[in-house]
């Protein structure tokens, strides 16, 4: 060729850290190619390397191993100064009790996602040392944005269940003032659904989750958390001995603001204080009202029943009145019956039904019973009506002349 060939190529890479899970692989891939793997470096600008924590440890109600916490209790630990330096928390993976790292500060607060208060935690592992443990928790956070935690706890006493609404027919155990011993990172599926962390390996770096679902009591717990954070990740930079005069500055800054926290809290207890005498005056006025209402509600029973009586005594003047007017009926209605019929009645077996029939007939039924009547008492054909309306039968006539008896039997 007489002119050289010129090539353009376009090449594109990308890179992260290699994860516990992939190192073997990864390495025994590089060695047969004459490569070496180079071991994670154990500092980050010129400091040892921490994973820092967010995470929820504890929810009030009953969890998935049948264990019942009280709000009330667990909200008296965080006030007493839970995982609150120098009595940090530890955090193991798995329960092995094997430290990984410490948790330095807690606060009692509302997890919107589970609709439940609870305990949230922040703190520390030890990167530079448990380089696997970090490399779990960041692929966790990769795959599902959170890493389940598991507490343990020591109770000063238990009480046994039958029944509890999140139960659903199975025997629980409220463990009453717990003392919590250590908080785990797991890799299996926690008691506790809810209780997930978070991790971040910058300082700096704002924890959006669980932490978001969060509502702090106040904004100077927001102001200890950031004092305590600075002065805990200072700390366990190697401990070192220049530094231990400003931590604890920063620590006593921390504990002033936790005692400004306390008093604000004090004064919402105050607060609630008046709205509870408040109610009880209110429950007191309503006893008053049921009390009168319950009288009002007598007098109207005794009004009511008092109508009933009047009612039942109207409806006997109404009855009397009619009976009075069916007898006087009866009276007008006897003067009008013909002197036999009158006679037939008072000799007749059944004269009282018959009394009452004419008593109770209508208009109509008492004009076609006086025509009946009427009919009885007229001119009959009738041989023996006719011996007692015209005496003795007729004697029998002689020669042409017809006699009576032909003549009334014709």
């Amino acid at each position: 060729m007489k002119d050289e060939d010129l090539f353009e190529y376009v090449v594109t890479a990308s890179a992260r850290e290699v994860l516990e899970d992939e190192y073997d692989e990864v390495q025994a891939s590089l060695e047969t190619q004459g490569f070496e793997l180079a071991a994670n470096d154990p500092t980050v600008n010129g400091k040892p390397r921490m994973l820092l924590l967010t995470s929820w440890i504890v929810h009030e109600g009953r969890n998935n191993n049948g264990q019942v916490f009280i709000k009330e209790e667990l909200s008296t630990r965080v006030a007493q100064g839970l995982f609150a330096p120098p009595h940090a928390g530890m955090i193991d993976f798995n329960h092995d009790f094997e430290p990984r790292g410490f948790w330095y500060k807690t606060s009692f607060a509302y997890d919107a996602s589970a609709e439940k208060w609870g305990i949230l935690a922040n703190g520390a592992v030890w990167a530079w040392r448990f380089p696997e443990v970090a490399d779990y928790v960041l692929a966790e956070m990769q795959r599902n944005g959170s890493v389940p935690v598991s507490m343990s706890a020591k109770a000063e006493s238990v009480e046994f269940l039958e029944t509890h609404p999140e139960a659903e027919g199975k025997e629980s155990v409220v463990l009453h003032n717990p003392v919590f011993v250590t908080t785990s990172l797991l890799d299996v599926p926690p008691a506790d659904p809810r209780a997930r962390a978070v991790a971040s390996e910058e300082p700096a770096e704002e924890l959006a989750a669980p932490a978001e679902r969060a509502s702090q009591t106040n904004e100077s717990v927001e102001a200890v958390e950031d004092n305590v954070l600075t002065a805990a990740s200072e700390k366990e930079e190697h401990i070192m001995e220049e530094n231990i005069q400003e931590l604890q500055t920063k620590l006593d800054a921390a504990e002033a603001a936790t005692l400004k926290a306390l008093s604000t809290v004090e004064t919402q207890v105050t607060t609630i204080s008046d709205l509870e005498a408040a109610a009880a005056e209110s429950t007191a006025k309503i006893v008053e009202l049921e009390v009168a209402l319950q009288s009002a509600s007598d007098t109207i029973e005794g009004l009511e029943g008092d109508l009933a009586t009047s009612n039942e005594q109207l409806a006997g003047f109404e009855s009397e009145k009619v009976e009075a007017a069916k007898a006087a009926q009866l009276a007008e209605r006897l003067a009008e019956l013909p002197p036999v019929v009158m006679k037939n009645l008072e000799e007749h077996p059944e004269k009282e039904a018959l009394l009452s029939a004419l008593k109770e007939a209508s208009d109509e039924q008492w004009e076609l019973m006086k025509q009946s009547f009427a009919l009885s008492v007229a001119d009959s054909v009738d041989y023996v009506k006719k011996t007692e309306e015209e005496g003795t039968i007729p004697a029998s006539g002689t020669g042409d002349k017809p006699s009576g008896l032909s003549q009334f039997i014709r």
